[in-house]
């Protein structure tokens, strides 16, 4: 139980350093005004991508980026000259590399906590692709609802701007198809796979299980409530997605948009028998559904607008 407790508060404490991280690069209050005139202007809605369509903007912010290639990106240019942009190498890697990262770490806390197979099981259907695509569906909806609602705050444009600025410094500002398909795909298996396997397949576990060998003294965990989840697992799921939510501070809205996306993923993994087979599925397309649908809205900006969307940041 101590090395448990050790592991949970390390996986706690990653949460402000994430927030200091965004704090550094700027990204933490894109909202912020600047002589009493907020700082986020209005696009047309073409240009526009939902605040959800983006859960990981904090770790594509500029911070390694040159002052050269932000200098590219901040000049303006013709058709032509955008063909010839070449892509951000290093960062690029960098992003990928952060990425991936996270797989060996989950795996190093799931072997020091001894959780059975990582949540990796597969389900015996074997029809947990369909099942992850499908349920890709609400967090689209999800995402729509907010696109609604985004002209109406101030903190919601900010959290988008701050996306498409992440994305314009992954991809830059001419369209590359299958570069940002080939890309994409590989930062979004390791987000499904790294942020799964850390918060739902040992977080959510660890939680649980310590709730469980609680249930002779609280046998009111054991029942069952919402849709056939016992009230010890829904309590797992929220205090896991808390914590999710909370690595995710670039903004207090960002957060709890990344909390009831970590609900969602926690809600599947019960749901499926405490696999992540179908979350992971689920997180992984919808990360790389947004990822380029941002790279295209930002492709779509004119010089101007990309020009205001790098210069909010300086």
């Amino acid at each position: 139980m101590a090395a448990r407790g050790v592991i949970i508060l390390l996986i706690v404490t990653t949460a402000p350093c994430q927030a200091l991280i965004a704090r550094r690069n700027g990204c933490f209050n894109p909202c912020k005004r600047r002589n009493g005139i907020s700082a986020v202007p209005n696009l047309d809605f073409r240009n526009r991508i939902s605040t959800f369509d983006f859960i990981h903007a904090s770790s594509l912010h500029k911070s390694s980026s040159s002052s050269s290639y932000k200098a590219h990106l901040l000049a303006s240019s013709s058709s032509s000259d955008e063909a010839k942009e070449p892509l951000n190498i290093i960062y690029t890697i960098q992003v990928i590399i952060g990425q991936a990262l996270l797989i060996p770490i989950a795996f190093i806390f799931a072997s020091v906590l001894h959780t059975p197979t990582y949540g990796l099981e597969v389900p015996e259907n074997n029809d947990f692709i369909v099942q992850g695509i499908v349920a890709t569906t609400p967090l689209l909806a999800m995402a729509a609802s907010l696109d609604s609602l985004e002209k109406y705050s101030s903190e919601l444009q900010g959290v988008t701007r701050a996306s498409l600025r992440s994305v314009l410094y992954l991809f830059g500002k001419s369209r590359k198809i299958f570069i940002a398909i080939f890309v994409s795909l590989l930062i979004s298996i390791a987000a499904g796979f790294g942020e799964e396997i850390m918060f739902r397949g040992v977080l959510l576990t660890q939680v649980l299980s310590f709730l469980q060998s609680q249930s002779s003294a609280a046998p009111w965990l054991d029942v069952a409530w919402i849709s056939g989840i016992h009230i010890d697992e829904w309590i797992a799921i929220l205090i896991s997605s808390i914590l999710f939510g909370a690595v995710h501070l670039i903004t207090f809205t960002y957060a709890a948009i990344a909390t009831i996306a970590g609900v969602y993923f926690g809600y599947l993994e019960v749901s499926h028998d405490h696999s992540l087979a179908v979350p992971i599925v689920t997180h992984s397309l919808y990360d790389f559904v947004a990822l380029l649908y941002a790279h295209f809205v930002v492709t779509n900006m004119t010089n101007k607008e990309r020009q205001d969307l790098m210069k909010e940041n300086e």
